[in-house]
């Protein structure tokens, strides 16, 4: 819990060791409401947002299956809740961030695929969520 907390306390732009890395990701992914994709992608773009003002360059890591469930209004409606979620990629990727999205499903999704598209980021199956491997590919993205 000591790795999220120093997460959460706004110390995104910082580099977590691979070690610790695991620990943080459980933590906030308990946090986070299931199948609210896009207000997960409307907090990672207001983060960004606060960082570039800050003279930060973000780059955006999103854990999920693609599956949106919830809609921005809360109601349990796939197709809205996947429109909300395509629009609030596409204004991620007006940012013209480095962005990756990290498929977690057992089997490589349409969904999480179409959000990275949508984004302008990079795609990555990753059906065991292993974090070095999660690191590793974050990293790769601001790689010269």
């Amino acid at each position: 819990m000591k790795a999220y907390a120093k997460l959460k306390r706004g110390a995104l732009a910082t580099k977590v060791e691979a070690e610790v890395w695991g620990e943080a990701m459980a933590a906030m992914l308990a946090e986070l409401r299931a199948g609210r994709v896009a207000d997960g992608l409307i907090a990672a773009r207001h983060l960004a947002e606060a960082a570039a003002k800050r003279g930060q360059t973000p780059t955006i890591a999103v854990l999920t299956d693609g599956k949106a469930n919830v809609s921005l209004d809360g109601e349990a409606n796939r197709p809205r809740a996947m429109d909300d979620a395509r629009l609030a990629a596409r204004q991620l990727a007006g940012m013209q961030l480095n962005s990756i999205v990290i498929d977690i499903s057992p089997r490589p999704r349409a969904e999480a695929a179409e959000l990275a598209a949508a984004m302008n980021g990079r795609y990555l199956p990753l059906p065991h969520a292993h974090s070095k491997a999660m690191v590793q590919a974050i990293e790769g993205l601001n790689a010269p």
